[in-house]
């Protein structure tokens, strides 16, 4: 099997990335995709009620042959270590929060959802944990199989406004249809209010 993993913090939008990506339609578990967050006005979009890891998908994943999006954050990946790690065909899209910016946009949101954490927390270890290095180690990624994506280029109005998302394209080896890409972005925006403030 192959698995494309993306690994992002409490409220930094791996759910929405998942979807964006899921629209592409060439991934074994694309199906799921769920619109009806997006459109009742959901600020979380979780394609599936639950938790994002969790037994069941580890097996759909396991059993899939074809290349199957995993995400979560990283604790609820870490409680299947063994099990990615066996995965010899897997590619890590990490969603980063590596400058203040980053930081300050997931507070404010975290703090939208009821999801506050303490500043050392949001500093320090959710930092830590979401970078392309513990992929590398932990996770044992190869390097080449690492992609970052900074969380205010995800976050951006405009989802082609710098070259992460070609970038993205080439590093999975996909085609994301972006004019659809942009019409789910702006609901999720929407959706969450984000203001001039998010850019």
């Amino acid at each position: 099997m192959q698995a494309t993993i993306i690994a992002y913090p409490p409220s930094g939008g791996g759910n929405h990335l998942k979807n964006l990506l899921c629209a592409s339609g060439v991934f074994a578990n694309s199906s799921d995709l769920n619109l009806e967050p997006y459109n009742t006005g959901n600020r979380e979009v979780h394609s599936t009620s639950g938790r994002n890891m969790n037994e069941y998908r580890m097996a759909d994943a396991l059993a899939s042959s074809g290349n199957f999006i995993l995400h979560g954050h990283f604790g609820e990946l870490a409680q299947y270590r063994s099990e990615i790690n066996a995965i010899e065909q897997k590619r890590f899209v990490i969603v980063t929060i590596d400058t203040s910016h980053d930081k300050r946009l997931l507070q404010t949101r975290q703090n939208r959802l009821g999801q506050q954490s303490h500043d050392y927390y949001l500093q320090e270890e959710q930092h830590f944990l979401y970078q392309p290095q513990m992929y590398n180690t932990y996770f044992t990624g190869q390097e080449a199989d690492i992609f970052s994506f900074p969380l205010t280029e995800l976050w951006h109005s405009v989802i082609n406004y710098t070259t992460a998302w070609d970038r993205l394209n080439s590093f999975l080896g996909i085609n994301i249809d972006l004019a659809q890409a942009q019409q789910l972005h702006d609901q999720w925006r929407a959706n969450n209010q984000m203001s001039s403030y998010y850019f």
